[in-house]
Order: C-alpha cells, then structure tokens, then sequence
C-alpha cells in the first residue's frame, strides 16, 4: 500500500508529514496522522480475542433460572403468563435453545426492574464467545 503523496520520503516508506496536514489518503486502507509527524494504520489499535474473557459465558436463560427464577420461586409458566409469551419461549430460553430478542429483553425488564441491555449485552456476550470458539474459527484479520 503506497500512500497518495509524492512528498519526500515517500519511496517506499511512511513520509513525515507537517503539522499542519490533518489527514492522508491512502489506496487500501484507512489511516491517522499520529500526533507527532508519523502515520499508523488504524487497524493496528484493534485487539486480538485476548481482550474477550476466556472463560465461557452463562447464557443468558441459564442466568434467568438461576438468579430470578429459583430464588423467587418463579415458574416458568407463571414468568411465561406475567411476560404474555408463551411457555415454550420461557422453556427453550432457560435452557439455552434460543436467545433473547428485543422483545423478550423489553418484558424482562419490566418485569424485574432491569434494564433491557442488562439482557442484551449477556446475549451479546454469549453469541460474541459462540462466534470466536465456533468452527471454523473466525478470522479478525
């Protein structure tokens, strides 16, 4: 990747550039002016699966049954009759055989007066650990 300059220095390798230039078009790839004089690509900040836990997640229907459900003395037809869903969706979401949708996240909330992203970002978090440990893997490069 050559960048669109024909400055001096630019044969080959990364030009300084002056302060005064605020940004550098290039043939391939984005990239940003470091605050000094020297260029970066941006796709050098971008961290490899070790910034996601290793550890496997809890799904998040798992958690439901295990946090609200039991300690309440909840069943899952009584959440399925409180929520207007059917048993079959309360069932097959604590036994993590199906995610928890907008919708479902939108009831939970409500009703155990949560937020609807506390429920989305643990789905989020459990098909994100899914995705990375699936086969094949998936590149991020």
């Amino acid at each position: 990747m050559r960048p669109l300059y024909s400055g001096a220095g630019s044969a080959g390798r990364w030009p300084a550039f002056p302060k005064s230039h605020g940004a550098l078009v290039t043939t391939n790839k984005v990239t940003a002016i470091n605050t000094a004089t020297a260029i970066k690509p941006l796709t050098s900040a971008i961290r490899k699966p070790a910034a996601f836990p290793m550890r496997k997640p809890e799904h998040p229907g798992v958690f439901l049954q295990r946090c609200y459900l039991t300690p309440l003395g909840i069943s899952q037809s009584d959440l399925a009759r409180i929520l207007g869903v059917s048993r079959r969706r309360v069932n097959e979401i604590v036994n993590g055989q199906r995610a928890i949708s907008a919708d479902t996240a939108l009831k939970l909330a409500a009703h155990f007066n949560t937020t609807p992203m506390f429920w989305l970002e643990k789905q989020q978090l459990w098909e994100l650990y899914r995705a990375l440990h699936s086969n094949p893997p998936v590149n991020l490069r």
